[in-house]
């Protein structure tokens, strides 16, 4: 039996104007127990959309006064399948990168890479100061299980 880790990928906003996409890597707070023998990192077959809720996000006067993200993961043996992290003051579970895309209208998740060690990794506070509304996104596209 091995740990993983799993960690949601979502684009979270575009800045319209510099064309840049803001991507937020979110790893849950508890590890999965996997019985069968998986490589150390893989896709994650998980209804995303049925089990993560979209970030839920408040701003208002320049600053984030609500970052939270909801998790239901019922019937998975996890001691708290129902969770919930606000992600202010746990950004031990967050990372976030910016990525610099062609064309802002098209297929998004084509144009941003599958690896992420490379990217340019942004605080928290970058992203309050480049957030506008109408950039919102909060769409999750992927899911990785790492081996811990």
């Amino acid at each position: 039996m091995k740990l993983y880790e799993l960690t949601l990928d979502n684009v979270f906003y575009v800045d319209q104007q510099r064309q840049d996409v803001y991507v937020l890597h979110i790893r849950y707070p508890q590890y999965f127990n996997l019985k069968q023998k998986q490589s150390k990192c893989l896709k994650a077959s998980i209804d995303i959309d049925n089990c993560v809720g979209r970030p839920e996000v408040r701003y208002h006067e320049g600053k984030f006064t609500r970052f939270n993200v909801t998790y239901h993961f019922p019937n998975t043996g996890l001691s708290k399948p129902n969770y919930k992290v606000n992600l202010l003051f746990h950004s031990e579970f967050i990372k976030i990168t910016k990525h610099h895309v062609n064309y802002i209208y098209r297929d998004l998740f084509s144009q941003l890479p599958t690896d992420f060690t490379d990217s340019e990794t942004v605080s928290l506070d970058q992203l309050e100061e480049n957030f506008s509304k109408d950039g919102y996104v909060g769409q999750y596209w992927q899911a990785t299980l790492q081996q811990v």
